[in-house]
């Protein structure tokens, strides 16, 4: 069949159809973007100022921080300022020098931190070299000393975790634990 062959119907009909796949598709296209917004890569970018929220295995952790840069699918954070709040009660504040974030299993390492932990009415403060949070196992881990008190009481060694679940605290490493009367 030649084209000279094809009735001005057909063809206005073959025109409209191949028009209508065309729009199908980049609105097939468009509509999918949300699906594979996980998988769109993050520039290497520098923020200064910044505050994030974000949900981790139900509580509701704030970053702040005066820059944050992006490399590598890592985040780096300098002068951390986190809050975690678990449920009306507990808290968490933490301050570090330093911290990478990882945002694939929010993961979060952190140098030179200092944290006090309220739940009800008890104040925990708590003082590590470097801290490791592991979010698939709720697990806290520290290293390069670790002081815990929560003034009557203090506990001390070179390294230490803090499982969420079990609400199991360990010390090891020379620990040394003094108490007041």
């Amino acid at each position: 069949m030649s084209l000279k062959n094809i009735s001005r119907k057909k063809a206005y009909t073959i025109a409209a159809l191949f028009f209508i796949a065309v729009i199908v598709v980049f609105l097939w296209r468009d509509l999918n973007l949300a699906n594979r917004a996980g998988d769109i890569p993050l520039p290497d970018i520098i923020v200064e100022n910044i505050a994030i929220d974000r949900e981790i295995n139900g509580a509701q952790w704030k970053l702040i921080s005066p820059r944050v840069e992006h490399r590598d699918g890592l985040f780096y954070g300098e002068s951390l300022d986190i809050t975690i709040t678990e449920s009306g009660d507990k808290v968490t504040r933490i301050n570090a020098d330093k911290g990478v974030f990882t945002r694939a299993n929010n993961d979060i390492e952190m140098t030179s931190a200092d944290a006090v932990m309220t739940e009800k009415d008890k104040v925990f403060n708590l003082k590590a070299g470097r801290v490791e949070f592991k979010a698939a196992k709720e697990l806290w881990s520290f290293f390069k000393g670790v002081m815990l008190t929560d003034g009557k009481i203090t506990v001390e060694g070179k390294e230490g975790t803090y499982d969420t679940k079990s609400g199991e605290c360990t010390v090891t490493g020379e620990g040394v634990l003094t108490w007041k009367e």
